[in-house]
Order: C-alpha cells, then sequence, then structure tokens
C-alpha cells in the first residue's frame, strides 16, 4: 500500500513540473510572439507614413512574414472606415453627418506558431499621413449673371501641393459683397457645397441688389486656417 501511495505521488509531482514546465513554455512563445507582433505593427505604422503607401492597395505588406517558427499576417479590413467628426454619436445620429472618409485605415495582425492553435491577433488603426496643403478650390457650377431670385450653386475641395484631394475637410463659408449682395448658404452640413442666391431678406423684405459679389471658403487642417475664393459672380 505504501509503495503504491508513494508512485502515485511520484506520478503525481511529475505530471505537475511537466504542465509547470509546458505552462512556462506556452508562456514564453506567446511573450515571443506579442514582441514580434509590437515590432510588426511598428514597421506597418512606418510604411504607412508615406502617402503614397497610405492611399495604395497595401498589397505590399499584406504577404505573411516569416520570423523563426512565427508567422506573422497582416490583413487590412475593408470597406475603408469613415470616422464621424467631431463626435461619433452625435453625428450617426444625424441624416446628414459629417463624414471624414480616407482618414485612417484599420487591420488585424495574426501571429501563429506551431503547437498553439489559437496564436495571437491584434488589431491595428493607422491615420492619414499629414500632407502639405495646396489650395481651396472655388468650382461654380453655373455660368453667367444671375437674376433676381434666381441661384448659383458651388462646390469645395481643399487640395495638397500636388493638386490631390484632401479628404475629410469641412468648409464654412461667407459672402463677400462687392457692388452687389445676396445670400449664401451651405447646403451640406460639411460645407462642400453653398448656394448663392440673389435676394437680400430683411425683417421679411426682400431685396434685390445688382452688381458683383465673391463666395469665400474657410476651412482647418492641422490646425491651420485655409481659404480660398470664387471668382466674381455678377447679381442682374
Amino acid at each position: 500500500m505504501a509503495i503504491f501511495l508513494l508512485v502515485t505521488a511520484l506520478a503525481a509531482a511529475t505530471l505537475a513540473c511537466w504542465q509547470t514546465f509546458r505552462w512556462q513554455g506556452q508562456a514564453r512563445q506567446r511573450s515571443q510572439a506579442a514582441s514580434l507582433a509590437r515590432n510588426r505593427l511598428e514597421t506597418l505604422r512606418a510604411w504607412a507614413a508615406d502617402d503614397t503607401h497610405f492611399r495604395s492597395s497595401w498589397s505590399a505588406v499584406t504577404s505573411p512574414v516569416q520570423q523563426g517558427d512565427f508567422q506573422l499576417t497582416f490583413t487590412l479590413d475593408n470597406p475603408v472606415p469613415r470616422l464621424f467628426s467631431p463626435a461619433s454619436r452625435p453625428e450617426q445620429l444625424n441624416p446628414d453627418p459629417r463624414l471624414l472618409p480616407g482618414c485612417w485605415r484599420t487591420g488585424h495582425l495574426q501571429v501563429s506558431w506551431p503547437g498553439d492553435a489559437g496564436g495571437l491577433a491584434l488589431a491595428a488603426a493607422f491615420p492619414a499621413p499629414r500632407r502639405t496643403p495646396g489650395s481651396v478650390e472655388i468650382t461654380r457650377l453655373t455660368s453667367g449673371p444671375v437674376s433676381p431670385g434666381a441661384y448659383t450653386d458651388f462646390r469645395v475641395r481643399l487640395t495638397d501641393n500636388s493638386g490631390a484631394d484632401i479628404p475629410g475637410a469641412c468648409f464654412n463659408w461667407q459672402l463677400l459683397p462687392g457692388t452687389g449682395n445676396g445670400t449664401l448658404k451651405a447646403l451640406t452640413r460639411d460645407g462642400r457645397s453653398a448656394r448663392l442666391t440673389h435676394v437680400v431678406t430683411r425683417y421679411g423684405v426682400s431685396r434685390y441688389l445688382a452688381g458683383t459679389v465673391q463666395a469665400l471658403a474657410q476651412t482647418r487642417y492641422w490646425g491651420r486656417v485655409l481659404e480660398g475664393e470664387s471668382d466674381l459672380v455678377s447679381l442682374q
């Protein structure tokens, strides 16, 4: 009986030691996998900091990378998420939300190695690189003079120094009266389109002031205020 108890105790101790060594090995593997994943994500962030890379298909970084026994695979999320601005919840409830398309990309990094079925998965977000702004360009959608009570519409965009669009900009509009005057209002909450109407209404009285006016659009990019003016618009 004593021998049986001794053998049982030795077996239990051996099993406990084996389990301990096994868990310690798994812990070391997961720690190494986490370290490799962090390094890989830092490499991806440095790569995505280049605007040309950020706007590409990302196929250059989605192939599996083998580091010893560990395989690291990055998968880019599609479609591109659209952040709301400036506060997520109120914008989601608004029928005309202000969106920031193309301002970030998200993806998942999966690390796998022999002997671990689950592996390790990390989510990551990559903000769009800061670009050098070029100009605020206003385009008038119709031409010719504007008759009393009629209107003309504008669209505006923010470009970088190469002429490419910078997405996500929101604009404020202002009318610059010249020899005439009218009413200028944004058509959307992001201010990317606006309408100039040849009428000025004060206290219920409408007046039509012929002459010339200009539209001014203003935005802010990384704290810098940028603005542009339209061509002169003739009000008949």
